[in-house]
């Protein structure tokens, strides 16, 4: 049936139906990305209804998801965020296939519920889609800073509940064993594992390290502001233990150097695959190298050190974050318990226990 003059028009291309409407005598034809006939008219209708009102925007169907994420990711490299590179990698390996020449008017809620639902499938966790679709939405939201009021589009973006917070920490018998296989890769890999484990370090800031921020005189560490997560500068005094081996570590080298190199004088750029042969080898494969600042957590708690000094020298900015990091283990429990016997209690008082008739006449 043929629709009255001046109401659009819908046709095919191939498998897929188009829309064309008018303004101002000017014609504007858009893909639905859909052979339903049910989508392309609700489409259709909402296009002549923001004619109608005024608030159609002739660039809107021009506008594309790639084109929002170029700027976001340009915005990124202006502000210098140390996320960027994870930015790019999200954006090219999950995001590009399934977003990348779509108009940025025509992503809905339902186009991003199946990416979700699509990505669980591919038993990507909570965590990982939830900072995917974050990446998306900044993407809108950037977008929508340089678009008239009426004429802005942001569809509803879902957030999934993060059940992976994991509980694991390195033990002081495990970490012997980690310790003694590190040493059989050399200076660097043992001396990197003990301020990790006895500070809470986050990796890049351990690696970051250059020679200037080890000061052997006062036996301080000194993280500089800007390149810590928070971007607050943070000291902490070493150990007897890592002040021997950072002392080895920056022994002939130069200020600007780094703190962590092999023996050919290179930085440190990449732990993971040091690490994931270093737990094989001593037969713990599941633990991470995050469980290390975990672990620094919680035995500083253990020890007695005051919750604000630890959370000074892990960096923790805020005490509900730290405290997920502050693990009772049954091993604490039993302690605690120990502590408790070690002084007489109430076990030590002449308790008389109601008979049974005494508390029938209580009750």
């Amino acid at each position: 049936m043929k629709r009255p003059r001046g109401t659009g028009s819908i046709f095919h291309r191939g498998n897929v139906l188009w829309i064309r409407y008018y303004r101002y005598g000017r014609g504007f034809s858009e893909s639905t990305h859909s052979d339903s006939m049910a989508k392309a008219r609700a489409m259709l209708k909402a296009r002549q209804a923001e004619i109608e009102t005024g608030t159609f925007n002739p660039q809107q169907g021009k506008v594309r998801v790639s084109d929002l994420m170029e700027s976001t990711l340009k915005r990124y490299e202006i502000d210098a965020l140390k996320s960027i590179d994870d930015a790019k990698t999200r954006w090219k390996l999950h995001l590009t296939p399934e977003f990348e020449h779509l108009p940025a008017s025509n992503v809905t809620s339902d186009m991003l519920d199946s990416y979700v639902q699509k990505r669980l499938k591919q038993k990507a966790e909570p965590s990982t889609i939830n900072r995917e679709l974050a990446l998306l939405k900044r993407g809108f939201s950037l977008g929508m800073e340089s678009t008239p009021p009426k004429v802005r589009f942001m569809p509803h973006f879902p957030h999934l509940k993060e059940c992976n917070i994991r509980t694991g920490f390195v033990t002081e018998e495990q970490a012997e064993k980690i310790g003694a296989e590190c040493s059989k890769v050399g200076l660097w890999a043992v001396a990197l594992f003990t301020t990790l484990f006895e500070f809470g370090f986050r990796v890049s800031e351990a690696l970051n390290l250059r020679v200037r921020q080890v000061n052997l005189v006062n036996r301080s560490i000194d993280l500089n502001p800007g390149e810590t997560k928070s971007g607050r500068g943070r000291t902490a005094i070493m150990t007897s233990r890592v002040y021997e081996l950072l002392k080895a570590c920056v022994m002939g080298k130069g200020p600007d150097d780094y703190v962590f190199t092999r023996g050919d004088g290179k930085p440190i750029v990449d732990f993971r695959g040091t690490w994931a042969k270093v737990i094989s080898a001593a037969d713990l494969p599941d633990l991470l190298v995050h469980d290390l600042r975990r672990s620094a957590v919680k035995r500083m708690i253990r020890r007695g050190v005051p919750q604000t000094t630890a959370m000074k020298i892990s960096g923790h900015r805020t005490e509900s974050v730290f405290r997920r990091y502050a693990i009772v283990a049954e091993e604490d429990l039993r302690d605690a318990a120990a502590r408790l016997e070690e002084k007489p209690g109430i076990d030590t008082v002449q308790i008389q226990l109601p008979t049974t008739d005494q508390a029938r006449h209580v009750n």
